[in-house]
């Protein structure tokens, strides 16, 4: 463990920040997974925990559980709002959603450090209860939902359709997550004594305040325009906001776990269980399938992947107890997910064809699943360089072109009023992506001094 708090905040916050601008390109649920992926080998590296892979493992997918929020409507919200209840409201949603994101990935995280041992149907039961709630949560508080005639009391999204963009208002998920955060943390506490988890998913929750903080650092920028309308066109505030908000989540929990342990509760004394190959194989299989039905857009697996707790029943238990859980799903489903997000402005710009695109996917997942079999018995550093650089590779990659098809012939106008050239096309995302760059060198530096 660091001797220095300063070292168990900035290290972390550097990773989340870096994560959860990755997230912020590839979107959803499995956008924050990579994220926490990221994050949780960082922590596994940084305070030496025994199992590392099973520790990022946990925190991707808890990570992901918070990607089923809408919150862009809400931050829409505080970009547009008329007036200053509306505003403020929107900010109060931003931090309540915020602090069940991180919140609930932080108690994960804790359950996984090994303070306190769980056995494997333990976890089992824990994940399908989680389930539960979130589905009791979402249907008694965020319905009903027939906008704009019925909404529920507390709803935080646009409430009517946008004629302009033929945006509809959002079915919202944050009462799951709410339900979920309540009982997992009454779990660790009331039932199993895990202070150590529990004091995470405090720390955790508290970071998220950052989100609503993040927002307000997007709106100044966007609105002042603080470095000139010249320069405008290049800065990326979303993913300004995006580092933000890690970097506050980061720091938080990471100075959660350098007080706890400070404070007498050392985690990683506890091996997580095992189950039984075929057990775990069967979940992964069906997991398998369940990935492809959703991105693939096939009713009703795809409808089923947006509530929140759905992969996390088919892949946390693998992840906590199966010897190659971890690694098959770091470098293959995170690879998966990642490939088919960055890969799609191709041929949405048309650039390759579809099916193409697809091949490219696939291609790019069984080189990572190569590698990480590869590499399975290194340590954690490895692991860290290997899942960090391939999503850091995958997203300046998958932001090499715009969305919509070039032509250089047909001059456009920018922000800035000139034609359209390559680099004016991708505008922001340039920038953007050395900074990620530099970002995912300078953790490599620290990693490997």
């Amino acid at each position: 463990m660091p001797d220095s708090w300063t070292t168990a905040v900035l290290i972390p916050a550097l990773a989340l920040a870096l994560g959860w601008v990755v997230r912020g390109i590839v979107w959803g649920q499995r956008g924050a997974a990579i994220a926490g992926g990221i994050f949780g080998l960082t922590l596994a590296w940084l305070f030496a925990h025994p199992q590392p892979l099973a520790l990022a493992g946990v925190s991707a997918v808890a990570f992901s559980y918070g990607g089923a929020m809408t919150t862009e409507q809400t931050r829409r919200m505080t970009r547009f709002a008329s007036d200053s209840a509306t505003y403020g409201w929107a900010m109060f949603g931003l931090t309540v959603k915020g602090v069940l994101w991180t919140g609930l990935a932080a108690v994960w995280i804790g359950i996984a450090a090994g303070h306190i041992s769980y056995g494997e149907w333990e976890i089992l039961a824990l994940v399908i209860a989680q389930f539960a709630f979130g589905v009791i949560g979402i249907r008694t508080i965020n319905r009903p939902h027939d906008p704009p005639e019925r909404i529920p009391r507390f709803f935080f999204s646009q409430r009517f359709t946008d004629d302009d963009d033929k945006t509809i208002p959002k079915l919202e998920m944050w009462g799951g997550l709410l339900l979920s955060y309540i009982g997992v943390m009454a779990y660790v506490i009331l039932i199993k004594d895990d202070k150590f988890a529990f004091s995470l998913g405090i720390f955790g929750g508290a970071a998220g305040l950052g989100l609503p903080l993040s927002q307000a650092i997007h709106n100044w920028g966007r609105d002042k325009l603080p470095f000139g309308r010249n320069a405008d066109p290049w800065i990326d505030w979303p993913a300004v906001g995006d580092a933000v908000y890690g970097g506050i989540a980061g720091a938080m929990i990471g100075l959660g776990w350098w007080l706890t342990v400070k404070f007498g509760c050392n985690p990683g004394i506890n091996l997580l269980p095992t189950i039984p190959l075929n057990v775990g194989v069967a979940l992964l299989v069906a997991w398998i399938f369940y990935f492809a039905a959703s991105v693939l857009y096939i009713n009703p697996i795809w409808s089923l992947a947006q509530v929140p707790f759905v992969e996390g029943l088919l892949v946390m238990l693998p992840i906590f107890a199966l010897p190659y859980g971890p690694m098959l799903y770091l470098a293959g489903v995170l690879a998966a997910a990642a490939s088919v997000a960055n890969i799609r402005p191709y041929f949405c710009g048309e650039a390759i064809s579809l099916p193409t695109g697809m091949l490219l996917a696939v291609g790019a997942t069984i080189g990572s699943l190569v590698a990480g079999w590869y590499f399975r018995a290194e340590g954690v550093t490895t692991w860290l360089m290997l899942v960090m650089w391939f999503h850091v590779g995958a997203v300046v990659i998958g932001r090499l072109i715009p969305e919509e098809p070039m032509d250089p012939a047909i001059p456009t106008p920018t922000r800035s009023g000139s034609k359209a050239t390559y680099l004016n096309r991708l505008g922001s995302t340039a920038p953007t992506s050395v900074i990620v760059i530099i970002g995912a060198s300078l953790l490599t530096w620290l990693a490997l001094r």
